[in-house]
């Protein structure tokens, strides 16, 4: 029976999680529910800067022929370049071992002092649910030694190098959740771990490779022989907090992993547009899914208890993505993907009843402009919410700021966007706010420095934060902006060489300020600067080369007339016109065309000082 279950493969969530519940009641059946406990460590969870980490109270030897480390983790926010999850540290060598995450290479490595088994991942592969790592180091008393990499229950890498005696091997020291750039210190905030850790253990031997797949299957609990994930054995640095749970949810999917909630009431169009927008689609009914379970589970795990989904009772309402069409009921993305078990949905009373709704467990039809939640799910291939607008200093230099955000979950009733390392976008509601009057602000907000923030204009507040739109300075300066000053911000998920309406439609970027209206909301012919000229730039000053090298300038002599020839005199006047062109640096250009007459730029743009000769 374990077998059967463990080999179903489905992507439908009602079956997977499903099959993954009856796994979990078969475990406590089989096994005594105190085996099992075990507890996540969360490191910065809700994305603030503060130095965290675990110690263990022993140290060890390095004097085994073998080593193995695993663990399970979940990342939260990206903290510089390279964020350690684990070190172990030597007094003559301070990365003797080591697990760190790469996000520039997007690579895990499992590292002996400067040799490393490595692991490519994806960001939502590491973000959504808990992962597994087992890292293997052997042949120690040997002239080669091996280090191996398992992931998620696979080995996928593997390296040698010829075995060095370290000079000094005793009382090395674990530290989780940051790198120890000298024995047992060196603390660097840039390198920490922001997310959660749980059974970390360390033996001195090798596991074998059903060990490792028995752990990664949550099938076996092991305590490690030199370290062992028991609470009593860390000394514990900053707010880091504890959550318990048995042992098989630390191996369930998680739903939101699946699946994202726009809890703000809106439209069915507005809803399959959000949806899209955040890398998914409308969830369906009558496509093989248990729609009680469904619901249930949407209702217990979604936490839309306190948003305007719910009634007074504590039942959800959300859109379905099915439309009726031709008396049956079809998936509102392919009019050929026919609906079954549907027999229970009432026709629609009205022609204009064409949307589907599940309103408090009960499907229903719905006119499509009424006002619902929706809940979205993920597509395999998602796309990255790009910040456009923050001045470089803030964003790639003090990283302040992100470039990429992500939904991730509800904060004061509405969508919450978190950025992937050092920033977030909430909510701030204001008083008696609803939907029906919002009140309050969208905040972008850094976590390094939480004076710094952004402020979305309130008449955008009645919409999500997505698009093209004006925001002001908060109460402190930065990027050269003073408090109060508007600034056009853009929150999109539109590629390369396209241009972002305001309402966050994309059309490619040849279209813009081309004199002809593309975007629905006009806004591609709008604000056409072709020129952007420096607030401190000055005309009376020739550029300056950014290189050691001379700038070219390009002369032109134009001779338009001799109106006098003195031969006598050896003398003549001339009429002539002087070109000079140079590039300037201190220049920007944006939306030129192709129709290179619409590139005009007005004289009193430039205020350059005439040359007399």
């Amino acid at each position: 029976l374990l077998d059967s279950l463990l080999q179903e493969n489905t992507h439908e969530i009602s079956k997977s999680r499903n099959t993954m519940r009856q796994w979990n009641l078969l475990l406590l059946i089989l096994y005594p529910s105190e085996n099992f406990g075990e507890f996540l460590s969360g490191f910065q969870p809700t994305g603030e800067f503060q130095i965290q980490y675990l110690k263990y109270k022993d140290t060890f030897d390095w004097v085994a022929p073998a080593y193995s480390v695993c663990f399970r983790f979940q990342l939260q926010f990206q903290r510089g370049k390279k964020n350690y999850l684990f070190s172990y540290s030597l007094p003559e060598t301070p990365e003797k071992m080591n697990f760190f995450l790469s996000h520039t290479e997007k690579k895990g490595s499992f590292c002996i002092g400067e040799f490393c088994s490595e692991v490519n991942y994806n960001d939502d592969q590491i973000r959504d649910n808990l992962n597994t790592v087992c890292g293997l180091v052997f042949g120690l008393k040997t002239n080669i030694t091996t280090v191996r990499l398992f992931f998620a229950g696979d080995w996928v890498d593997s390296d040698s190098f010829t075995t060095v005696e370290d000079e000094e091997k005793n009382k090395g020291i674990v530290m989780l959740g940051q790198e120890q750039d000298k024995y047992g210190g060196g603390i660097d905030i840039k390198q920490s771990f922001s997310g959660q850790i749980t059974q970390f253990n360390i033996w001195d031997r090798k596991l074998t490779d059903e060990e490792v797949n028995d752990f990664h299957n949550c099938e076996s609990n092991p305590k490690g022989s030199l370290v062992s994930w028991e609470r009593e054995n860390w000394n514990i640095k900053g707010d880091i907090t504890f959550e318990e749970m048995e042992l098989p949810e630390l191996c369930r999917i998680k739903l939101t992993s699946l699946v994202k909630t726009i809890p703000d009431p809106v439209d069915f169009k507005t809803a399959a547009k959000l949806c899209q927008f955040i890398s998914g689609t409308v969830q369906s009914a009558g496509f093989g899914e248990d729609p009680n379970l469904i619901y249930q589970e949407f209702k217990e795990e979604l936490g839309l208890q306190d948003t305007e989904c719910v009634d007074a009772d504590g039942d959800i309402s959300y859109w379905l993505g099915n439309f009726y069409d031709d008396g049956v009921w079809v998936n509102y993305l392919n009019s050929t993907h026919k609906a079954s078990n549907m027999e229970r949905v009432r026709v629609p009373k009205t022609p204009e009843e064409t949307c589907l709704v599940n309103a408090y467990g009960r499907i229903r039809p719905r006119l499509c402009n009424r006002l619902h939640c929706a809940v979205c799910r993920l597509t395999k291939k998602t796309h990255d919410i790009n910040l456009l607008g923050v001045c470089d200093e803030e964003t790639m230099v003090k990283e302040n700021f992100d470039t990429l955000y992500v939904p991730s979950g509800i904060r004061n009733r509405r969508m919450y966007i978190r950025g992937v390392g050092s920033s977030h976008i909430y909510y701030e509601p204001g008083e008696s706010d609803s939907s029906e009057g919002r009140t309050g602000q969208w905040v972008l907000q850094s976590f390094k420095d939480p004076r710094l923030l952004f402020r979305l204009h309130k008449k955008f507040s009645n919409s999500l934060p997505f698009g093209r739109l004006t925001w002001e300075v908060g109460p402190y300066p930065f990027c050269d902006l003073q408090p109060g000053t508007e600034v056009d911000l853009t929150l999109s998920d539109c590629p390369d060489e396209t241009f972002t309406c305001n309402d966050a439609e994309c059309i490619p970027l040849a279209k813009k300020c081309d004199q002809r209206i593309d975007c629905k909301d006009r806004s591609d012919e709008s604000n056409c600067n072709y020129l952007q000229v420096p607030s401190r730039y000055s005309g009376d000053q020739g550029p300056r080369s950014t290189s050691r090298e001379p700038i070219p300038i390009y002369l032109n002599i134009s001779i338009l007339a001799y109106p006098v020839i003195n031969t006598i005199g050896l003398q003549f006047t001339v009429d002539f016109y002087i070109n000079l062109r140079w590039y300037d640096g201190r220049l920007s250009f944006k939306d030129l065309n192709a129709q290179t007459m619409l590139n005009s730029v007005p004289t009193s743009a430039l205020q350059v000082s005439r040359e007399g000769f």
